[in-house]
C-alpha cells in the first residue's frame, strides 16, 4: 500500500530552498480573499476621499462622475498597495500571507521586483472577469479546467508555501518535467478522453454517495469549530461587500434614490433591499447551484438534507433563509458556541465535507 507523498521543497542551483508550489485551490482562495479585502478596505478610503472632496468643493459632493471616480480610484489604490507594495515588502498580498503563501520569481526563487509586480497587477486587472468565471466553474465542480487561477504563472511569478519542508528537494527542472511531459502527451483519440472524464465523474459520485450514506446513518463527523466560524464569516463578508457595492451602484444610477439630506428613508430602503438580495443569492441560489454557499464551497463543504444526505431543494433553502433572517439575532450565539444555527436544525439540513475524509490508498501492483 502506498500513500500520498508529502510536498517537497524546491532547490535552485545557488542552494536557495523555497516551499512547495501552492495548489490551485489555495491560490484561488487567496485571490478571492484579496478581492473581498480590497472591497472592504476601499470603502473607508472612498468615504474619506468623498468627505475631502466635499470639503474642498465647499458643498455636497454628489456628482455621479465624482462618486464613481472616488469609488473606483479607492479600489485601485487599495489593490495596488496590497498586490504591489505588500508583495515587494512582505513577499505577498494579505490573502496569500493569511494562507501561508508568498510569491517568488519562477526562474530563481527570489522576491519579485517592483516593476515585475506592477506588470502582474495590471494583467490581473484586465483578467479579473475571466478569473471570477474560472473560479465559479471550479467551485461548481466542473472537469477539464486546467487554466490557473492566477496570472503570476504566465508572468514568471509563482505562489509557494512559506514553510520550507526538510528532506529531499526537487530542482525546477525536475518539478517541471512531469508538466512538460503531460503537455507533449496527447490523447490517442477522443474515446480515451471521454473515458477518463467518465471515471472522474464516477469517482466524485462515489465520494458524494459515501458522504450521503454517512449522513443518513448518523456517522458523519462533526465539523471543527473553526470551519463553522469561517463559513459564517465568509458568507457575512460576501453579503456585506456585494450588498454595499449594489447599494452604491443603485444610489448613483437611479435618480429617485438620491434625495436631500433630510430624507433618509429611500437610501436605507435601498440598502436593506441590496443586502437581502445578496443574502438570497448566496443562501438560496448559490446553495442550490453549487450545493453550498460561497463560504462553504471555499472551505470544501456542502449542504445536505439530514435525513437523506442529498442536496436540499429550493423550497427547503428558501424556508431556511427566511428562518435565518428571523432568528439572526440568536444564530450568532449558536455559531459562537460551535453549534449548528437554529434554522438548519428546524429545516433539517446539515453541512458536510464535499469528499469523504479518508486516507487515499492505492493497491500496489505486484
Amino acid at each position: 500500500m502506498v500513500s500520498k507523498r508529502p510536498p517537497q521543497a524546491t532547490v535552485y542551483p545557488d542552494g536557495l530552498r523555497i516551499g512547495a508550489p501552492a495548489s490551485e485551490a489555495r491560490g484561488g482562495s487567496a485571490n478571492l480573499i484579496d478581492f473581498f479585502l480590497c472591497l472592504i478596505l476601499a470603502l473607508p478610503v472612498a468615504f474619506a476621499g468623498f468627505a475631502a472632496y466635499a470639503s474642498a468643493a465647499d458643498g455636497s459632493a454628489r456628482g455621479t462622475w465624482a462618486t464613481v471616480a472616488l469609488l473606483w480610484g479607492s479600489a485601485l489604490l487599495v489593490s495596488f498597495g496590497n498586490q504591489v507594495l505588500l508583495g515587494r515588502w512582505c513577499g505577498g498580498s494579505l490573502g496569500k500571507l493569511m494562507l501561508g503563501l508568498h510569491v517568488v520569481r519562477t526562474r530563481d526563487g527570489r522576491r519579485p521586483r517592483f516593476w515585475h509586480l506592477v506588470g502582474r497587477w495590471l494583467a490581473g486587472l484586465l483578467l479579473v472577469p475571466f478569473g471570477v468565471l474560472i473560479l465559479a466553474i471550479a467551485l461548481a465542480g466542473a472537469v477539464g479546467i486546467d487554466a490557473p487561477l492566477s496570472t503570476g504563472e504566465w508572468l514568471g511569478v509563482s505562489p509557494v508555501h512559506r514553510e520550507v519542508p526538510e528532506g529531499p528537494a526537487l530542482t525546477p527542472e525536475e518539478r517541471a518535467a512531469p508538466e512538460r511531459a503531460a503537455e507533449r502527451r496527447q490523447p490517442k483519440d477522443a474515446h480515451e478522453s471521454r473515458e477518463r472524464k467518465a471515471r472522474k465523474r464516477e469517482e466524485r459520485a462515489r465520494q458524494r454517495e459515501a458522504v450521503a450514506r454517512r449522513v443518513r446513518e448518523g456517522e458523519a463527523e462533526p465539523l471543527p469549530y473553526g470551519r463553522r466560524v469561517w463559513c459564517a464569516v465568509l458568507d457575512l463578508v460576501f453579503t456585506v461587500v456585494v450588498g454595499t457595492l449594489v447599494w452604491f451602484v443603485l444610489i448613483v444610477a437611479v435618480p429617485s434614490t438620491r434625495t436631500d439630506d433630510s430624507d433618509t428613508v429611500a437610501p436605507i430602503a435601498v440598502m436593506c433591499a441590496a443586502y437581502l438580495g445578496c443574502s438570497f443569492l448566496n443562501r438560496v441560489l448559490l446553495n442550490r447551484t453549487l450545493r453550498g454557499s460561497l463560504g462553504r464551497r471555499l472551505l470544501g463543504l456542502r449542504t445536505a438534507v439530514t435525513r437523506t444526505g442529498r442536496p436540499p431543494g429550493v423550497a427547503r433553502l428558501v424556508l431556511q433563509w427566511l428562518l435565518g433572517l428571523a432568528l439572526s439575532p440568536i444564530s450568532f450565539f449558536f455559531i459562537l458556541f460551535g453549534a449548528a444555527p437554529l434554522a438548519q436544525r428546524i429545516v433539517g439540513v446539515t453541512v458536510v465535507p464535499t469528499r469523504e475524509r479518508v486516507a487515499s490508498q492505492v493497491a500496489a501492483v505486484t
